[in-house]
C-alpha cells in the first residue's frame, strides 16, 4: 500500500485494525506488527496460532510479526518512523502514549472503533488509558495488575502468618527483615522483599503516600512532591539503611526482573 499506516494496539486488536485497512487495499496487504511484551511461549503462540489463524480468516492479508524487548523500544520505533519503515501495529505501554502521539507516530482509531462496536467490552480505565486530545489511539490487549505477591512456605518458615500479609509499610519492613537470610559473612542469600528499579513498582507506594504522577491539570510533574519523596525514601531505606527499624531488607534493588523473593550471593 502506498499509504503509511500507523496504529497502536495489541495483537488481540489485529482483526479490527486490518478490517479497516483492507477496505482500501488494492492487493494483498502485508501487515507488520511489532510486539515487545512476550515470553518465549507467547512468541511461539503468536507465530504458530495467532498469526496463521488471522491470515486464514483474512486471506487478503499477510502478517509479519517482529519481536523485541522493552529496552529502548521507543528509540527503535522513533528510528523506524524517521526512516519511513515503521510497523503498522505497535505494542506500547500506556505511559508511552503521550510520546508517540506528540511525535505523530499514531493515528486515531475512532472511525474504526465506531464500526467495530466492541470497545465497550473492556473496563473503562484501560480504555481511558488509550485516549488523548479527544481521540482513542489504542485498543487494550491486557490488564496488568501490580500487587504484593508472597510465598506462604517462606512466611511459615519465618514465623509469619500467611493468612495475614503486610497491610502497612511498617509491617512490610518487619516481614522483609524476618524473611531475609544471610550467610556467615553477612551476605544476603535470600532477600525478604524485591524493590526493583522500576517506576511501575514505585508508583503504588507513591499513591499510598497520597501522591500522584501529574498535577490535576496534567501539565506538571507531581511525583517530586513530598509524597513522592516519602515513597522513594522508603524504598531507598529498604535497600540501604542500616538504622533501626529499617535494616537492609533485600539483596539488590536492581533485581527488578527477578521473582520475589530474590536470591543473591554478594
Amino acid at each position: 500500500m502506498a499509504e503509511t499506516r500507523r496504529w497502536i494496539g495489541g495483537v488481540a486488536a489485529m482483526a479490527l485494525l486490518v478490517a479497516g485497512a483492507s477496505q482500501v487495499a488494492l492487493a494483498k496487504t502485508k501487515l507488520r506488527v511489532h510486539i515487545v511484551d512476550y515470553t518465549e511461549e507467547g512468541r511461539q503462540h503468536y507465530l504458530k496460532v495467532v498469526a496463521p489463524g488471522f491470515e486464514a480468516e483474512n486471506p487478503d492479508v499477510t502478517v509479519e510479526l517482529e519481536f523485541s524487548g522493552w529496552s529502548q523500544h521507543l528509540e527503535k520505533l522513533t528510528t523506524w518512523f524517521v526512516s519511513g519503515v515503521a510497523p503498522d501495529v505497535i505494542q506500547i505501554g500506556a505511559e508511552d502514549l503521550g510520546y508517540v502521539v506528540t511525535n505523530r507516530m499514531a493515528l486515531p482509531l475512532d472511525g474504526y472503533l465506531a464500526r467495530w462496536g466492541q470497545l465497550s467490552d473492556f473496563p473503562k480505565p484501560v480504555i481511558v488509558d488509550g485516549q488523548g486530545g479527544g481521540h482513542q489511539y489504542t485498543v487494550p490487549y491486557r490488564i496488568d495488575q501490580r500487587t504484593l505477591v508472597y510465598r506462604r512456605d517462606l512466611f511459615l518458615q519465618a514465623g509469619l502468618d500467611p493468612e495475614r500479609p503486610p497491610t502497612t509499610w511498617d509491617e512490610l519492613v518487619d516481614a522483609a527483615r524476618r524473611l531475609t537470610k544471610a550467610d556467615g559473612q553477612g551476605r544476603i542469600t535470600l532477600a525478604g522483599f524485591n524493590v526493583g528499579i522500576n517506576f511501575l513498582l514505585f508508583a503504588p507506594f507513591l499513591f499510598q503516600a497520597g501522591g500522584s504522577v501529574l498535577s490535576e491539570d496534567l501539565r506538571r510533574a507531581a511525583f517530586n512532591q513530598p509524597a513522592g519523596v516519602e515513597a522513594m525514601q522508603f524504598l531507598v531505606d529498604l535497600c540501604t539503611s542500616t538504622r533501626s527499624p529499617r535494616p537492609p531488607a533485600l539483596a539488590a534493588c536492581s533485581a527488578a526482573s527477578q521473582p520475589w523473593p530474590t536470591k543473591a550471593s554478594g
